[in-house]
């Protein structure tokens, strides 16, 4: 048995949410429902059209918000990432410290704790501006073989491709991945991650146990539109998968076995986080051997209760939610 069943490697930021009507959306000129990377000062400028909302400050990065989720349910999980040393990063670590996972990285010195200005508007749509900071800055050094070594499975972001020493990391989290017989698994994070970062991305997936999509990264992954053919092609890869439908659910693949999931009714107030959600609650149907169809489930599930408030982790508990869904046993 190892000491901790899965290990995301990931940037480690923390949200600024905020709900805005569509007339002040409209002033920031940006494409809604995006996610970019921006420098420092295009980020306050944003935040500065609109100091008239209140703040909400939470722990985010896609993969540490599927592992705060699986930690939320029971399993025992560590991040990799990199905060500076400021408030932000202060309380990004103590967030980890408060669901006993292991968080290894030091502080940055002289380094601004990433950021992801989350602008919601009345329709749900999340629309995202990350300044990475720290994050920026990770490296293959950053990388624990330790951790590895005692982690059944490895989970990092499509996100790490964009920067050249998140590359490394990956790559060098791969390489000891195989040394150490660890499981690995991909989320896309982006569909423009694929589109800019194509090559070494599909490298890693190549390497990879199990990945996860969404529609739109599925489609940009196998060149294909419809969601048949774009399955199809990936159930071709021979490994497995998970592909997120948005408000129709999911599909997964896994060892050769194939379910299909239909989407919970829920009024959808943010989508920040739902694919995080998703993937967290799927790895630990895994590690604890849930079966497919129950995995996914319950990963669809909790994706639902997280786009029905505002914010990437849940306000409750996760586990707690599931139990009183008959999903989980108590």
């Amino acid at each position: 048995m190892r000491r901790y069943h899965v290990y995301g490697i990931g940037n480690a930021l923390v949200d600024l949410q905020m709900r805005v009507s569509d007339e002040d959306f409209a002033t920031i000129a940006t494409e809604k429902g995006t996610m970019r990377l921006v420098d420092f000062a295009e980020q306050e400028a944003m935040l500065e059209r609109l100091k008239n909302y209140e703040i909400k400050w939470s722990s985010g990065g896609s993969v540490a918000n599927s592992i705060n989720a699986l930690a939320q349910l029971g399993a025992k999980g560590a991040f990799g990432g990199l905060v500076g040393d400021d408030a932000f990063g202060d309380f990004f670590a103590r967030e980890m410290e408060n669901f006993d996972i292991a968080f290894p990285n030091e502080a940055v010195e002289g380094k601004h704790t990433g950021t992801s200005a989350i602008v919601i508007t009345p329709d749900s749509e999340r629309t995202m501006r990350t300044h990475l900071g720290a994050a920026s800055t990770m490296t293959e050094e950053d990388v624990s073989e330790e951790i590895i070594a005692e982690s059944e499975w490895l989970f990092f972001e499509g996100y790490l491709f964009d920067q050249p020493g998140g590359q490394r990391a990956a790559q060098h989290a791969i390489e000891l991945c195989k040394k150490h017989g660890t499981k690995i698994a991909i989320t896309a994070s982006e569909a423009f991650v694929i589109e800019h970062f194509g090559v070494p991305f599909r490298a890693a997936a190549d390497q990879a146990d199990l990945l996860f999509f969404n529609q739109k990264e599925a489609q940009q992954y196998t060149g294909l539109q419809d969601e048949e053919a774009c399955f199809a092609r990936l159930k071709e890869l021979k490994r497995s998968f998970a592909m997120t439908r948005h408000s129709e659910g999911a599909w997964a693949f896994v060892n050769g076995q194939e379910v299909r999931v239909p989407a919970f009714e829920v009024n959808a107030i943010d989508a920040t986080g739902a694919g995080d959600m998703f993937a967290g609650a799927f790895l630990y149907g895994l590690t604890q051997n849930l079966e497919l169809a129950s995995t996914t489930t319950l990963a669809c599930f909790l994706a639902s209760r997280v786009v029905s408030q505002v914010g990437a982790r849940l306000e409750g508990n996760a586990r707690s939610l599931a139990e009183k869904k008959g999903l989980l046993s108590a």
